[in-house]
């Protein structure tokens, strides 16, 4: 499931295609679960055909995430469908005062 949205991620490939070998180990590597689904399979191949003709494309992997879709070897796409770390929200993104600056500030 896409983590982000709660839809599945399917990666649409062919064997030896190096860009589609990329993105199946990104997204493991993201720990995004997906389904691989082979375009020399008829039936595959015929929901890729959909899924490029929406975005014009012609070349593998087609990737639906979603409400996104992509063509290519994307890293910065599947960087997106990371799962946020548990309390990343609730963190500051402003370094905590020193001893030094909070000294500064009160004397």
């Amino acid at each position: 499931m896409d983590r982000n949205t709660g839809d599945e991620v399917v990666l649409y490939g062919r064997a030896n295609c190096v860009q589609c070998t990329a993105t199946g180990r990104k997204l493991t590597a993201m720990g995004v679960p997906y389904t691989y689904r082979d375009v020399d399979n008829p039936e595959a191949s015929h929901d890729a055909e959909r899924v490029a003709a929406r975005l014009g494309a012609r070349q593998l992997p087609l990737v639906v995430a979603g409400d996104r879709e992509w063509a290519g070897y994307r890293p910065d796409m599947i960087e997106r469908l990371r799962t946020p770390e548990v309390g990343a929200a609730s963190r500051s993104r402003a370094p905590a005062p020193t001893r030094e600056r909070a000294m500064e500030m009160t004397g």
